[in-house]
């Protein structure tokens, strides 16, 4: 079995780290798996980097494509994602794919051309799209944040700001209908069962066949460790309380830093705020704990994990929630909102706590109750351990997509 995995990059936020993980337990099962990036942060030989032709016939295009969709962007909203179906290399990144047994595509948005895509590769190679997000089924933005344009054909997009029926999202959306249509052994995964119920009720995905793989984690990598060593190594108090909270991008409002921000203002004690992620952190974040930035290896996460007390995830929609799978197999509680992917991974006074939707109060009365009951915090870390070990190991992951691709490709 030989599969091609599509990603605009490797190793680096978490849609491409997941794509990663797959990609190597497909490997530790035998599986010639072989990722194809436009930018690759590893140094692995099993991970091709797409290097657009250097010749005039093919810069031309791409430069014009290029300024073309510089132009649509103007119109993009900066603190969201919203991705155009199009790259500027217009189906160049896709030669070879044909050899292929399968083509699973990931999150590659600027890389993959998808119209290409869906036209030029053979029929007889299997498409399988894991849906890390919400594009997929939208006309352009990752996640809806409450809007249900996408149950009809998008346009008048609030994240456009437009009240043109016509806006870009209606040719996105119009486009992705025509290159799901051309295909009939196009097979889409969720990695929750919010984002599978989601994708079905959208227009786009309502006749197509959409299955749940949960993430999988290496847990011999995430695991308990002793937390005075995991404190002594990144010199963190001894004896405070610490609660981790970890993003993408700390400046994604959807990520929900402000609710931790005033739940923490409204207790009594103050816990110490250990955070990581792109951007630069609020002043109130800064005088609360630590910022350690954007963190590449995963022993060192694993160890920022087992340093806290409680970890902390008040997104307001999340596909899944790949930081709160990672301090569970740390044998660490989570308190998290109520919402979307979290409740796959969240189980309601079992591993954690969930609270109503972006109220603060609320979350702050949790947090109040979970640092102040040392037990419960210690019967919940290990209940987590317990849940990931059962049901999110990259093993099971890995062999559920395995029989995925072996019954596609029985059918062609």
């Amino acid at each position: 079995m030989k599969v091609a995995h599509l990603s605009t990059q490797d190793r680096n936020r978490g849609a491409a780290i997941a794509a990663w993980r797959l990609h190597l337990g497909l490997l530790h099962l035998g599986v010639v798996s072989r990722m194809r990036v436009r930018l690759k942060y590893s140094d692995s030989d099993a991970v091709d980097v797409f290097v657009p032709p250097a010749n005039w016939r093919f810069r031309l295009p791409r430069l014009w494509r290029r300024f073309w969709m510089q132009q649509q962007a103007r119109s993009l909203p900066r603190d969201r994602p919203f991705s155009d179906d199009r790259s500027e290399h217009g189906g160049s990144e896709l030669d070879g794919l044909e050899h292929y047994d399968v083509v699973n595509l990931h999150w590659a948005a600027g890389f993959v051309d998808q119209p290409a895509l869906f036209e030029q590769l053979p029929a007889h190679v299997p498409i399988v799209v894991t849906m890390h997000d919400m594009n997929s089924f939208t006309g352009g933005c990752h996640y809806t944040m409450g809007c249900n344009r996408f149950t009809d054909r998008c346009g008048s997009c609030p994240q456009l700001n437009s009240r043109n029926d016509h806006d870009l999202s209606r040719s996105v959306w119009g486009r992705k209908m025509r290159s799901y249509s051309q295909r009939s052994n196009i097979h889409f995964v969720a990695d929750s069962e919010w984002l599978a119920a989601e994708a079905r009720r959208s227009s786009l995905l309502q006749s197509r066949s959409v299955s749940v793989i949960h993430y999988g984690l290496d847990t011999n990598v995430f695991r308990p460790m002793a937390k005075a060593t995991a404190r002594a190594v990144l010199g963190l108090p001894v004896e405070s309380s610490i609660v981790v909270f970890g993003a993408d991008s700390l400046q994604d409002e959807r990520k929900g830093l402000h609710y931790l921000i005033r739940a923490c203002g409204q207790l009594k004690k103050a816990p110490f705020l250990l955070s990581f992620g792109s951007g630069h952190p609020p002043k109130q974040l800064q005088n609360a704990g630590l910022h350690l930035g954007a963190i590449e290896s995963e022993h060192l996460l694993a160890a920022v994990y087992n340093a806290a007390d409680l970890f902390v995830i008040p997104s307001l929609q999340e596909a899944f929630g790949q930081t709160a799978l990672e301090a569970m197999a740390c044998g660490i509680p989570v308190v998290g909102f109520n919402t979307s992917g979290i409740t796959d991974i969240i189980r309601h006074r079992e591993t954690g706590l969930l609270c109503p939707v972006a109220d603060a109060a609320a979350l702050a009365d949790a947090l109040a109750e979970m640092l102040g009951t040392p037990a419960l915090r210690q019967q919940y870390g290990a209940n987590a351990r317990r849940v990931v070990e059962e049901k999110f190991r990259l093993q099971h992951q890995a062999q559920a997509y395995a029989k995925l691709y072996e019954q596609l490709t029985s059918l062609t």
